[in-house]
């Protein structure tokens, strides 16, 4: 019978953990459907132990927990681990301040506080209980007043956290199984007396009413709450103990909470309770004891045996387990649920009508019914429904499906199919004259005519169109606009439903391509989106597109691939690769654009299928590739303000050395020598849902005066061969909500080097000084010795060089008259060669002559006229070479008086009386020429 109970109430879980929604009224800020992020963080992940038996988060936003192998302490980006002295097991921890952490382990209590290092080191303060009193595993610990309080071995323990006095033992006959602080009143929970009041100072417990509270119940959390005090149990689900008497709290969950055992729980930011849980992870109840979510293996923990819950500061819920640690971001604005279940498919449209909320995906149309119990809602395949959904339009109040398979009404849980034909993407109501209804359905081939008659009837196709239609919008004209994305833009008119106009629009009418195109209504004009960047909009004129002032100005630079208004104002952009919403918010006389960047959408949408439904101001729902998307709008001072923290701070010359190490509050000031110029920060801002995703911005004071720095994922920052001065490191973040957190600082100084000191310059001032007075002791003396020798030395010096100037100018005068010798040789041997050329001539002149003579004789002899006459003509020719040969001794006689001093200029000048050819007699004989040489030049015989 327990086991049929045990798998009844399992079943049951499992129905809430995987179908359970928001137990909210539909239309609410707090409506939730689906389940937060989870993140999983493995040993390997932590390097630690297996089990993590309790943790908190500090006031930093730094989380820790007790693990098996020490104390964890996680910063959003890196753990780190400190152990107890043995390395002993670590079973709870206390949060008492920044620099104060009180631990409990096995066989060990006492605080980690920062060295001087800035790092986690252990103090133990065993040593002040009481001689020869030990314990075991030490289960629960907290701070009241001065006293550090503990339960070990079924007693308590105290001791005082002011260093003075010894501690305390209570050891009562009844074991104490748990012991906790309320409103700064301690309560214990014993055997068999059940919940009593402890007082400290006393060392005594009373009973709280005249019959004991709960005994035999094993407590496992001792809580507050507005009625009372909560008590969990392990077997015996939840307690609410007022007034003198416990009462069953959450009776409809005894039997389940009983079965899965309550190790743990906490209370929530929120007033309400998380629990434990030994086999069904972990249970979120309202301070009015209602279930509200179940989180177990199939929600994505990684096992459902957890032990311990810490709330981080944004509301996120990490859960101890036997072996790992979750994160679930229940502090998230985003939540993603799955209305096919385990399919998981992807979704197109989504919308309410009548009570109901309906889902559209690729596995066919789910409806969820809001009208019944909380409990019982869960979403439903809608019967005929199965297959592709592309979209969901209420239209003259019925629900429309355009799906793969045609036109269907839907009506409840029911899909009636109104006209079958291959794919109907979506609907649009047209104007008529007649005053009849019509709309028309854009399918994959052209479009449908609808009329109203008691619900939507299929008319007739438009034959003059056949482009399939996927995305249309009317402008304030009546105009239909169908956009393909590979084909152009189309405008057409209907009057009374038939097609009498359709005009094609290209570059011609101002669009920057006909590449891309998709067509949006936005209020009463349509926008129409191309592959450039920004949006176009039809002019005054109805035939000309422009770009659109608004949305140009705010995402110029953005390729927009859709652009949806949504039900309730607010609209949305969707670009390539960040995703805004536009908020209109009034301020007094004028209106206000508020651009939001909703970071953690990027890359969510299906692209070419971009979809949303606005619930209400607070709700929105966007289609995914997985499921979809529950966006709620969260008030930003709903989220405390965190700041960044400094996680390790190092300087280094040849050594690396750390400064701080991230424990307890950042060092104020350091001091550090001149050789440490190089500077490396370590930080992290605690925002745990996206970690990866957190950008830094940081400034060194005193180094330049450039600002921030651009926004980086990096979360180190050195410097280096940084001067001597002071400093003040400066490092900010944000998220992806953009929402930034206060920046943290950390002063430092470097030191100069000591010969750089004032001390240091005033030792050279004294040096200098004692040096420049023993120059004035003696400087004559000196300056008289030294002013003789140079003297000397001068003297010697200028003798020396007087010395080697004479024998330079003799040596260049006899250089000059060598040059000069060798150039008159030069001269002489060259006119001598022209005069040997000059006699050659008159030797050749005499030779001419003689020749003559010859012939004179011949013709003299000769009785031939002819011959005759051609020895004449010979003699003529050789006449007139005797004539070149008589210029020739001009130039001779040019020559003969350049070589021997005018010898021929002065026998003309000083003996006149003599001939041409004594003078030239004279010549030859000066040139020492014999007889027999110059009497052929003469012309006369020897």
């Amino acid at each position: 019978m327990l086991s049929q109970r045990t798998e009844h109430y399992s079943s049951i879980l499992a129905l809430l953990a995987a179908l359970l929604l928001a137990l909210q009224p539909l239309k609410s800020q707090h409506l939730q459907l689906g389940s937060p992020v989870i993140a999983n963080y493995t040993k390997s992940d932590y390097r630690g132990g297996t089990q993590n038996w309790d943790g908190f988060a500090a006031s930093n936003g730094l989380l820790y927990f007790a693990n098996n192998e020490g104390m964890l302490e996680f910063d959003g980006a890196n753990w780190r681990t400190f152990t107890l002295p043995r390395s002993t097991v670590l079973r709870s921890l206390y949060y008492l301040d920044s620099v104060t952490i009180c631990a409990g382990g096995q066989g060990e209590v006492g605080y980690f506080s920062p060295d001087p290092s800035g790092n986690w080191a252990f103090n133990s303060l065993a040593e002040r209980l009481p001689a020869g009193v030990d314990f075991d595993d030490i289960w629960e610990l907290q701070v009241l007043g001065d006293q550090l309080i503990f339960r070990a071995s079924a007693k308590l323990f105290g001791i005082p956290m002011n260093n003075s006095g010894k501690g305390w033992v209570w050891a009562p006959d009844d074991p104490v199984k748990h012991f906790g602080v309320v409103e700064d009143r301690v309560y214990v929970h014993q055997s068999t007396q059940g919940l009593r009041a402890f007082d400290p100072q006393t060392k005594t417990a009373k009973a709280l009413g005249e019959e004991a509270i709960i005994p035999d119940y094993d407590v496992t959390g001792i809580l507050p709450h507005p009625d009372g005090i909560l008590l969990t149990t392990i077997r015996d689900g939840i307690y609410l103990y007022a007034d003198g008497e416990a009462e069953v709290f959450a009776p409809d969950l005894k039997e389940f909470l009983s079965e899965n055992r309550i190790y743990s729980a906490i209370l929530r930011r929120n007033g309400g309770y998380a629990l434990a849980s030994s086999t069904s992870g972990l249970v979120l109840l309202n301070s009015r004891g209602e279930l509200m979510e179940v989180y177990d293996r199939r929600s994505g923990l990684q096992f459902n045996n957890t032990l311990c819950i810490v709330e981080d500061m944004t509301g996120n819920l990490w859960v101890g387990l036997d072996n790992g640690i979750d994160m679930i971001a229940e502090g998230s604005s985003y939540r993603r649920f799955y209305p096919d279940g385990e399919l998981q498919g992807t979704a197109y449209a989504m919308t309410e009508f009548e009570g109901r909320l309906y889902c559209g995906t690729n596995n066919g149309l789910y409806v969820m019914d809001t009208t019944v119990a909380q409990t019982d809602r869960q979403f439903e395949l809608v019967e005929g429904s199965r297959g592709q959904v592309w979209s969901l339009q209420v239209i003259r109040g019925e629900l429309l499906m355009g799906h793969h398979e045609g036109v269907f009404r839907i009506n409840g849980k029911r899909a009636t199919q109104l006209t079958k034909r291959d794919g109907a993407w979506l609907f649009q109501e047209i104007p008529s004259q007649d005053g009849k209804f019509r709309m028309l359905c854009g399918h994959y081939d052209g479009l449908d005519l609808y009329e109203w008659k008691n619900g939507w009837t299929m008319v007739s196709d438009i034959a003059e169109f056949k482009e399939s239609s996927r995305f249309m919008a009317l402008d304030h004209y009546g105009f239909l606009w169908i956009a393909h994305p590979y084909k152009g833009l189309w405008r057409l008119h209907f009057e009374n439903g038939e097609l009498d106009e359709v005009e094609m629009f290209n570059e011609q009418q101002g669009l920057p391509t006909t590449f891309g195109l998709k067509v949006f209504p936005l209020g009463d004009d349509l926008i129409v989106t191309t592959d450039k960047f920004g949006a176009w909009q039809l002019d005054a004129s109805g035939n000309r597109f422009t770009k659109h002032g608004q949305i140009d100005e705010l995402l110029s630079k953005e390729q927009i691939l859709a652009v949806i208004e949504g039900e309730h104002g607010d609209i949305w952009c969707i670009s390539n690769p960040e995703v805004y919403r536009l908020r209109v918010v009034d301020q007094g006389l004028t209106k206000q654009i508020l651009v939001e960047q909703l970071h953690e959408l990027q890359g969510s949408f299906v692209g070419g299928f971009e979809s949303l439904f606005e619930l209400d101001k607070n709700n929105a729902f966007i289609a995914t590739d997985r499921g979809f998307l529950h966006l709620v709008n969260r008030d930003q001072k709903e989220r405390p303000v965190q700041a960044v923290n400094i996680r390790r701070v190092h300087c280094a010359d040849a050594e690396d050395s750390l400064i701080y190490g991230g424990a307890g509050l950042t060092a104020n000031s350091t001091s550090m020598p001149a050789r440490f110029r190089t500077w490396r920060f370590d930080f992290a801002a605690p925002s745990y849902e996206a970690p990866d995703r957190l950008e830094y911005a940081w400034k060194l004071d005193g180094y330049d005066d450039a600002g921030w720095s651009d926004w980086s994922s990096t979360s180190t920052k050195e410097y280096t061969n940084l001067d001597a001065g002071s400093y003040r490191f400066q490092v900010k973040a944000r998220d992806l909500a953009g929402m930034e957190f206060s920046p943290a600082s950390f002063d430092f100084v470097i030191r100069r080097f000591w010969y750089t000191t004032p001390a240091a310059y005033i030792i050279y001032m004294l040096i200098i000084s004692a040096f420049l007075s023993t120059l004035i002791v003696a400087p004559r003396r000196k300056f008289a010795r030294e002013s003789a020798r140079l003297v000397v030395e001068q003297e010697r010096s200028l003798a020396e060089q007087e010395a080697r100037h004479q024998e330079t100018v003799e040596t260049s005068n006899r250089e000059i008259n060598a040059l000069r010798a060798q150039k008159l040789q030069t001269e002489v041997d060259s006119q001598n060669k022209e005069l040997a050329m000059t006699t050659m001539h008159l030797v050749q002149k005499n030779a001419l002559i003689t020749k003559v003579k010859d012939e004179l004789s011949r013709l003299e002899s000769s009785k031939d006229i002819a011959d005759s006459k051609k020895m004449a003509r010979q003699l003529i020719n050789m006449f007139e070479s005797d004539n070149r040969l008589d210029e020739e001794w001009e130039q001779f006689e040019l020559h003969f008086d350049k070589v021997h001093a005018d010898f021929l200029a002065r026998l003309r000048t000083n003996y006149p009386q003599l001939t041409p050819k004594d003078r030239k007699l004279c010549a030859f004989l000066r040139l020492n020429l014999s007889t027999k040489e110059i009497a052929p030049m003469l012309n006369i015989s020897v």
